[in-house]
């Protein structure tokens, strides 16, 4: 298995800069990179492999639907008596004006889990994939605003989007619904999506999409963001574990509604005591370990590599499996470090370790912290790549 460059954010934004992104696009406006280039996604996804993924993975009810003008069809069966998907049944709603709609892609096809990757190694944030199939002259979704940015990668056909601007300033996870089209307007900004050519879309942006006279395929790529209100969040509930004061219920109210309120606010002075900011550290610890879960493994071998395993000398040299992004927690008890699709536990003194593998994607057993002797640093590789973290770099 070759270790062979995940696509990056930067690849994907081409040929505008993320410096150039982040300073004038990121959460504020729209971006309509316009390619003239049909192959720019070549290799990533069509239809002939999206038909092959329907017919051969197990996709669920909730990973699958149909929609035709913001409504699904109630009456249609697309999934059997075990709740997978019919491929069958999704070409013949398709064929009766449907948009197919997949979600997960990240966790279904070997490329597009790649490009999220990709995108997530530079956001930190984690990314969903979803696919949409629709017909020729056909709008699956009504306008609607997303809690999420989102990147729309145009593979196959046309579309063109109506931007409405925004209905909501940066909303919050799980705001996002459809909106009155009557009270629009006129849209903002059209533009045309051919092959190859992607649209940012800031969470909040109303927007609305119709194929042209050509039938779509597009890739949506959902960015769903941990936001400064999450962080806060975490650090307030590490501050209760740490505050018995902060865990106690809420009083009743025998006096009445006014009472109860001046009594809990008079309460809520009383027990503020500390500051949130002392938790922020361990709070931050606490998204990225949450962000880093929700990441799988890419496909970047396994099982092969453990036949020579007992061949690991100290000169043997290893790298991080594609994809990998690491967050180490220290406790009074242990040192855990966590990575896509596991965590491993070493003993409180092992954090220098932990944190040389973490920070370093290359390098040689022997050159892992001294604080432990070369038998443990043997160990500590060989356990590392049965876990899924390290790969030899023979295998390369």
């Amino acid at each position: 298995m070759s270790s062979q460059r995940l696509p990056t954010f930067q690849d994907l934004i081409l040929p505008y800069s993320h410096e150039t992104f982040l300073g004038e696009f990121w959460e504020r406006k729209p971006l309509y990179i316009k390619r003239e280039n049909p192959k720019h996604y070549e290799g990533l996804l069509d239809r002939r492999e999206l038909h092959r993924l329907l017919s051969l993975t197990w996709v669920n009810r909730r990973d699958a639907r149909i929609v035709k003008d913001g409504e699904p069809d109630p009456e249609r069966i697309i999934f059997d008596d075990e709740g997978r998907a019919s491929a069958l049944a999704l070409m013949g709603a398709y064929a009766d004006g449907f948009t197919i709609v997949i979600n997960n892609l990240q966790s279904r096809h070997r490329e597009v889990s790649f490009l999220c990757r990709g995108v997530e190694m530079f956001f930190r944030q984690p990314i969903g994939a979803n696919v949409y199939l629709t017909p020729a002259q056909a709008s699956g979704l009504r306008p609607h605003f997303d809690d999420h940015d989102a990147f729309v990668l145009q593979l196959e056909g046309s579309k063109e989007w109506r931007l409405f601007g925004f209905a909501a300033e940066q909303p919050l996870r799980g705001q996002h619904f459809d909106v009155d089209a009557s009270t629009l307007g006129d849209a903002k900004q059209v533009v045309r999506l051919e092959p190859g050519d992607l649209l940012y879309l800031p969470r909040g942006v109303v927007h609305a999409a119709q194929s042209t006279d050509a039938s779509s395929l597009h890739l949506t790529l959902g960015l769903s963001s941990f936001s400064w209100a999450d962080l806060l969040q975490e650090a307030l509930t590490l501050r209760a574990r740490n505050e018995l004061p902060l865990r106690f219920t809420l009083p009743p109210s025998p006096d009445g509604q006014p009472a109860w309120r001046r009594e809990i606010l008079s309460q809520a002075a009383e027990r503020s005591t500390g500051d949130v900011h002392a938790f922020l550290s361990d709070a931050l610890t606490q998204i990225d370990i949450k962000f880093i879960n929700t990441l799988a493994p890419l496909d970047d071998g396994g099982l092969e590599r453990l036949d020579t395993l007992d061949q690991t000398t100290i000169s043997s040299r290893f790298r991080h499996r594609l994809g990998t992004i690491c967050c180490v927690q220290t406790t009074e008890l242990e040192s855990r470090i966590h990575f896509p699709g596991n965590v491993v536990s070493f003993p409180q003194r092992a954090s220098e370790v932990l944190d040389f593998i973490a920070s370093h994607d290359r390098f040689a057993a022997r050159e892992l912290p001294d604080v432990i002797d070369d038998a443990s640093k043997l160990n500590v590789v060989r356990k590392m790549v049965i876990a899924g973290l390290l790969v030899p770099e023979h295998d390369t």
